[in-house]
């Protein structure tokens, strides 16, 4: 999906037509296929597609989910096991026109990479795809090849046309699910006592066990860094799952090329709709095992190290009298870590994410001592809910499950649209909130959410003191002797004192509650200063500057929004007081570290 602004700009200058080989033959031939299976397999045809094409644009969400909670995604992937059965079926296919070695080998290439074409030469495909080439190439040159040498000419020919390849979450997946099969299954083979290789059946679970925990091994830190989940369901899942989408594949390919014979389109369909049926059935009840998978926080840098050493000693145990000393250094390694990390590197008290959530406000303070508060929660609307496409993700990639308190500023969409999702996905303890009379779609639906599951609701005005991880969060503002007719007047204005450190949320509040603020004296010296209104012309007034002298003013607004936010003038009365701005449309999401006597600010241009 793209999206145009400003589009009264943008003029069409015409096209070149494309690739004709794509447009003529792949593009035609992957309509086909879809074609094909919509007409004979019908709406549970997506589970087809997925394996044959790779597609996944059509799968329910709830599928997805069973699938990525079991750690069954993979199979909707197109890698080997597709690759590997086209070559299997192409060889026995030029074997029966009588064609020689060269022949099928010829016949295999042309299949396989026909195939990788139509499935839009995804990083995965194309390890399997260069990967088959030269075991080909090598039967053809009657030379034995090693599978590590294919998976490392497939990796240099990729990153050689697209070295940005190697930040893809599927290229790294893919090779390090093939490395740690082709390089720890045969230790852990090896080291399988004898007794469980005397019965087939046994032998069979065994080895399904085993590769299983092999790619496991390889892909558990890239999965914990960028989906901060571990199915460790998985293991066993995949003993009858693989077998099952073998033949989904393996009915889709004959649906495929067979379906114009009178009668197997419809057999095909329907055996192909049945084992769609069985296959989602045995993913929900995998699924629904208990804690079979973990959610975890993103691992360090030394923590990868540190694992990856232990992956590549173990993958060499059996063979190298090196690895087993090597392997006993490995835990004093991760202890001298830990210890100089607790002892010796200096952590900060308090640290503020800024989140780049549109034209909406959120932000995170997580203390030294584990406390989590949020401060609003983001806004929601017809393109999405920004709990689940920004906030919901940073959570998990930290580790935290669980929020301490929720100050909401007011009940507005842009500022309480993500609370509901985030009350249902983690365990809340508080909500404060400055008025009972807030009436927005979102603050209902939290309100009721909150009401039902035992979450304390805390209403706080002028005056109020909460006190967590060690400091003190103060109510400065709204003030019950004052009657508010703009629900943004009355937004919750808290200022967390932090050691010599000040940050000032103000939510929405203008002109006239910052006046009300001058008068009565309370607006206090801070360091932060988060805009009021995404910087709207009607707040952060010169006197209301004056009075609160921020060192960094941090506003919270949407790239290209209609209201033409922040006004030029208040960025303007911001930087003649040396004030350091940033803003969130055009640095991302802001990271602020305070320590004790200092601060440290980066700027994130996104956030994991």
């Amino acid at each position: 999906q793209i999206k145009v602004y400003k589009h009264d700009s943008v003029q069409f200058s015409g096209g070149m037509g494309g690739n004709p080989f794509i447009r003529k033959i792949v593009v035609p031939a992957r309509e086909y296929v879809r074609s094909v299976v919509d007409k004979n397999v019908g709406e549970k045809g997506y589970l087809t597609l997925g394996i044959l094409l790779g597609e996944k644009r059509d799968i329910p969400e709830n599928v997805r989910e069973d699938f990525r909670d079991t750690g069954l995604m993979h199979l909707l992937a197109v890698s080997g096991l597709n690759i590997g059965m086209l070559m299997l079926i192409a060889w026995q296919l030029a074997s029966a026109l009588g064609l020689g070695l060269r022949g099928r080998a010829v016949v295999s290439l042309v299949l396989i990479w026909f195939y990788a074409t139509l499935t839009a030469l995804s990083p995965s495909v194309l390890r399997a795809a260069i990967m088959g080439s030269v075991v080909l190439g090598g039967w053809l040159l009657e030379r034995p090849v090693r599978s590590g040498i294919s998976l490392l000419v497939s990796a240099y020919l990729i990153l050689l046309f697209n070295p940005l390849t190697l930040f893809d979450v599927g290229f790294q997946l893919s090779f390090a699910a093939a490395w740690s099969i082709i390089a720890l299954y045969p230790s852990l083979v090896r080291a399988m006592p004898e007794s469980l290789t005397k019965y087939i059946t046994v032998k069979w679970i065994a080895d399904s066990l085993l590769m299983s925990l092999s790619a496991m091994a390889g892909t558990a830190l890239i999965l914990a860094t960028y989906f901060n989940q571990i199915a460790f369901v998985s293991l066993i899942a995949n003993i009858p799952a693989v077998p099952l989408s073998f033949l989904i594949l393996a009915f889709g390919l004959a649906l495929a090329l067979l379906s114009w014979v009178p009668f197997l389109g419809e057999a095909y369909g329907i055996i192909l709709d049945w084992l769609t049926i069985i296959m989602n059935r045995m993913v929900e009840i995998f699924g629904a095992i208990p804690h079979g998978y973990v959610e975890t926080a993103a691992p360090n840098v030394i923590t990868i190290i540190l694992a990856s050493l232990l992956l590549v000693t173990l993958s060499r145990i059996s063979v190298n009298g090196w690895a087993v000393k090597f392997l006993l250094l490995l835990p004093f390694a991760a202890i001298v870590w830990y210890v100089s990390y607790e002892l010796f590197i200096e952590k900060a008290h308090l640290k503020i994410t800024f989140f780049d959530v549109g034209q909406a406000d959120c932000a995170i303070l997580r203390w030294a001592d584990g406390t989590v508060v949020l401060v609003d929660a983001g806004g929601r609307d017809s393109s999405g809910n920004a709990a689940d496409w920004v906030i919901k993700p940073f959570l998990r990639n930290q580790g935290i499950r669980k929020i301490d308190a929720v100050f909401l500023s007011h009940s507005d969409e842009d500022h309480a649209g993500g609370l509901p999702s985030l009350l249902k996905s983690f365990q809340v303890d508080k909500v404060f909130h400055a008025s009972d009379s807030q009436t927005g779609n979102a603050w209902q639906e939290a309100w009721r959410y909150c009401r039902d599951n035992g979450v304390e609701l805390c209403q706080i005005n002028t005056g109020a003191q909460v006190f967590t991880g060690g400091d003190t969060v103060s109510v400065i503002s709204p003030d019950l002797n004052n009657s508010y007719i703009d629900p943004n007047e009355a937004s919750l204005t808290i200022n967390v004192k932090s050691g010599i450190h000040s940050i000032l949320f103000t939510g929405d509040i203008s002109e006239g509650t910052e006046r009300n603020l001058l008068m009565r004296n309370s607006i206090p010296d801070v360091t932060v200063l988060k805009i009021a209104h995404h910087g709207s012309k009607s707040s952060t007034t010169e006197s209301f500057l004056d009075a609160a002298q921020p060192e960094t003013a941090i506003i919270s607004v949407g790239r290209f929004n209609r209201y033409g936010h922040p006004h030029k003038e208040v960025v303007s009365r911001l930087k003649m007081r040396g004030c350091n701005v940033y803003r969130t449309d055009q640095s991302g999401a802001v990271e602020m570290a305070f320590f004790r006597k200092r601060v440290d600010l980066s700027p994130l241009i996104s956030i994991p």
